[in-house]
């Protein structure tokens, strides 16, 4: 006869049910190893864990470690995000209150995933995206953003922006008044 196996145990041809091991969990009457995307990292579980988004791990996976960021993305078994260049801005100010322009230099060796057509602002987040304008040199330069008054100086950050919205690279650059 056949026993109801515990969650996370299960046997096989009426042997005593047994805890799944770590990379596996039970589904139905059998343990089965975690699918890609997923981990088990305790003997005995019901369900296996899935990675954060924009990650994956090989099948069976016993780890939340062994959870790595997707093609395009940057981080650790907690949290992937979108993988960027960081740009040298040159000159390195915007002139207040906006209106000036700024030219980024891509660091040698890096090579955009793509050709970026907009830019955004961390300090102006209401403004419009504006247009990246590409020399046949390299350089991608964008308008600077209005920065709020009452500010005579700082630094503020930018994105780059594909056609689609994605943030392919970002560009810390300092703002003066005249």
């Amino acid at each position: 006869t056949c026993t109801a196996c515990a969650p996370g145990t299960a046997s096989t041809l009426g042997a005593a049910c047994v805890p799944c091991a770590t990379g596996t969990a039970k589904t139905g009457h059998f343990c089965v190893a975690c699918a890609a995307g997923s981990y088990q990292g305790a003997a005995g579980a019901s369900a296996c864990t899935s990675c954060p988004p924009h990650a994956t791990s090989p099948a069976g996976s016993t780890a939340k470690d062994a959870c790595t960021c997707e093609p395009g993305y940057r981080g650790n078994a907690v949290a992937c995000e979108p993988d960027v260049a960081i740009l040298s801005p040159l000159p390195r100010f915007c002139e207040l209150p906006g209106g000036s322009t700024v030219s980024l230099q891509l660091p040698r060796g890096i090579v955009l995933a793509d050709t970026p057509k907009f830019a955004t602002f961390w300090d102006a987040p209401d403004a419009s995206q504006v247009a990246v304008q590409v020399s046949s040199e390299g350089l991608y330069t964008v308008s600077c953003p209005p920065i709020a008054s009452g500010r005579a100086s700082g630094t503020s950050t930018g994105f780059l922006l594909t056609a689609a919205g994605v943030r392919i690279a970002a560009f810390t650059f300092r703002y003066e008044r005249p």
